[in-house]
């Protein structure tokens, strides 16, 4: 791991680090990488979409072309709501994580990775414009490397797992449908372990650039949870996508909890 690079004005700081799940892995396998920021206390950043104001936080990598990067999911936001804006804000340590894939023909190899970030602290008036990197490497193996079994596991990754509630699920067991209706874009939920009850709030964050957190009343009925958005919330030619991330949505796992739910899914045209 490599703490953070400095950048445009960088006090107070933030402190950055790398994670690799397991530091051996085997071609043809994947690999999750986190990047981990410690935001000092009292102070945000802002989610991927800002919402109306302030600049989203970004990620790039850097890796050899044996290591192909998929989509890395975020923490689910806050809304921070001023007296004329509502922004979407991270807070405290924050855990982005980054499913790499191994090259089938991959040769057995030291594979250096590089987290290069950019950001915007704010606290209270203050907003400064930062941007840092955090490097890690793992190490390409033709044997005793195996998938999800992969020894050694980095011990840093304890550190992921306890924040994994903050992440929202993405399938898990879950399916999603969203489809246009009368009143807004219907998304419907099956397959939760518990259903919340009917009428509670939800937040939904859509990742439409520019476009804001909405609390909106759940619908339970026939075991389909569903909530109504905004079609301004929808991405892409006519009729769209649905992408963003709702959040509150209490699930009954023998105690209540609360998780968010990550939404990717097109979105089906009303019937006629």
């Amino acid at each position: 791991m490599v703490a953070a690079r400095a950048g445009f004005a960088q006090t107070p700081e933030v402190r950055l680090a790398a994670i690799p799940e397991y530091t051996a892995v085997a071609p043809g396998t994947t690999v999750r990488v986190a990047v981990r920021m410690e935001l000092p206390a009292g102070w945000h950043v802002y989610w991927t979409n800002a919402g109306e104001s302030g600049l989203p936080t970004t990620l790039t990598w850097r890796a050899p072309p044996v290591l192909s990067a998929g989509a890395a999911t975020w923490p689910a936001p806050e809304a921070l709501a001023s007296a004329s804006t509502i922004s979407h804000v991270l807070h405290g340590t924050l855990y982005v994580v980054t499913p790499f894939a191994v090259a089938p023909a991959a040769d057995a190899a030291r594979a250096e990775l590089t987290a290069e970030l950019t950001w915007v602290l704010c606290s209270g008036g203050t907003c400064l414009r930062q941007r840092g990197s955090a490097g890690t490497a793992v190490r390409v193996e033709r044997r005793g490397a195996g998938g999800a079994g992969a020894k050694p596991r980095d011990p840093a990754w304890a550190g992921v797992e306890a924040a994994s509630s903050t992440l929202p699920l993405a399938g898990e067991g879950v399916t999603l449908r969203a489809t246009q209706a009368a009143d807004g874009v219907r998304l419907e939920i099956t397959g939760l372990r518990g259903l919340p009850p009917a009428g509670s709030p939800v937040t939904w964050f859509p990742l439409a650039e520019g476009q804001t957190a909405l609390v909106v009343p759940i619908r339970v009925a026939g075991g389909v949870v569903s909530v109504t958005v905004r079609p301004r919330d929808v991405t892409g030619p006519p009729p769209g996508r649905l992408s963003g991330v709702l959040v509150g949505l209490l699930v009954r796992e023998g105690a209540a909890t609360s998780r968010a739910l990550a939404v990717d899914v097109p979105v089906e045209a009303a019937a006629r």
